[in-house]
This record gives structure tokens, C-alpha cells and sequence, in this order.
């Protein structure tokens, strides 16, 4: 009888495996990678049929502001690309990607450690301008150039 039970359960399986294959591959997917604008953490924002699921990868730079500025408020930046997938249907679209993208994290711990508090809302202020040369700069500055 036992056997019969494990037999029917298995049946059940092999039945239910392609359904839920053929489910999975109709879930409207998306995704897009953020970063935060004053500690540099890394987040893919993923939707599955509506569902938000977040990531997070930290980072020497990131890691040393929640040490630093334990609670602080994340300003979130968009990456230049979200991907977006249904079924075989597969896109992706690209734009402009925000300057924090660019920098270096343990360039910009360094920058954060050695410049007073004044110095570095400078430097985020210039980073979030919709003035391009003014980013650049900041950039170069946090990295450490002339």
C-alpha cells in the first residue's frame, strides 16, 4: 500500500513539473541596478509578476558609511539599462546612466575619510547636477585627481 501512495505522489509530480516549467517561463520579469549616491551600495531591483525583490552588494566604500553614518537614508541613482523578459521575449533598454556609476569605491571611501563634511556635500551636490562637466569633476576629485 505504501508503495502505491509513493507511486501516485511521483505520477502527480511529473505531471506538475511542465506545468509549473511553463508557468515560470510566463512570468513577466524586470530588473535594474541602482546605486546609492552618498555610499556607493549596489541594488538590483527585480520584479516578478509585480513582486519586488531587492538585492544588495555591498562594497568597501559602503561598508564604511554604515560604520561611519549608521542609519543613513539612501538616495538611490538608476543604472543606464533595464532588462525586461516574458516567455522567449527578452529586451532591453538603455539610456543615460547617472555618474555614481563611474566611481571607483574604495577611490571615494578615501575621498569621504580625508575631506570634511563640507567638501563632500560638494561633492554630492555635483554628482546629482544635471551639469555633465560638473559630474566629471567631481569624479575626477573623488578619485583623487589634480
Amino acid at each position: 500500500m505504501a508503495w502505491s501512495q509513493t507511486k501516485r505522489v511521483l505520477i502527480c509530480l511529473l505531471y506538475a513539473l511542465p506545468i509549473l516549467l511553463v508557468l515560470g517561463s510566463l512570468t513577466p520579469y524586470e530588473s535594474s541596478d541602482w546605486r546609492c549616491l552618498d555610499c556607493l551600495l549596489d541594488k538590483t531591483a527585480r520584479l516578478y509578476c509585480g513582486i519586488p525583490i531587492n538585492t544588495y552588494e555591498e562594497n568597501e566604500c559602503s561598508r564604511w558609511c554604515a560604520a561611519a553614518f549608521p542609519g543613513h537614508v539612501h538616495r538611490w541613482r538608476k543604472s543606464g539599462c533595464t532588462y525586461r523578459g516574458l516567455a522567449c521575449n527578452r529586451s532591453v533598454s538603455c539610456g543615460f546612466a547617472h555618474p555614481v556609476f563611474r566611481i571607483s569605491p574604495p577611490a571615494y571611501r578615501n575621498y569621504l575619510e580625508t575631506h570634511t563634511a563640507k567638501e563632500t556635500e560638494r561633492i554630492f551636490a555635483q554628482l546629482d547636477s544635471r551639469d555633465f562637466r560638473a559630474a566629471l569633476d567631481a569624479i575626477e576629485r573623488s578619485a583623487g585627481s589634480p
